[in-house]
């Protein structure tokens, strides 16, 4: 039996993602202060891209949960959400 040894990822690798998600959020709040009009859409389109792409990295998590097996029974045997 081997022992995979852990693969060290760079400190650049492991930033880099928070590090554009910071420069985003940055870029937008800077943009809605300067100006209007173009300014506040492109604010607005920097503001929502750091929180589209956390709800599409948290989407998988929240949608495999394992299937209830209890039958719609509570832990009393009442019908679930009675007791």
């Amino acid at each position: 039996m081997s022992r995979r040894t852990p693969r060290r990822r760079s400190i650049s690798r492991i930033f880099a993602w928070p590090a554009l998600i910071a420069l985003l959020s940055a870029a937008g709040l800077a943009m809605g202060l300067i100006g209007d009009g173009g300014w506040d859409v492109a604010a607005w389109l920097a503001l929502a891209a750091p929180i589209a792409a956390c709800r599409q990295l948290l989407r998988p998590a929240v949608g495999n949960r394992p299937p209830d097996r209890s039958g719609g029974q509570g832990a009393a045997g009442a019908p679930a959400g009675q007791l």
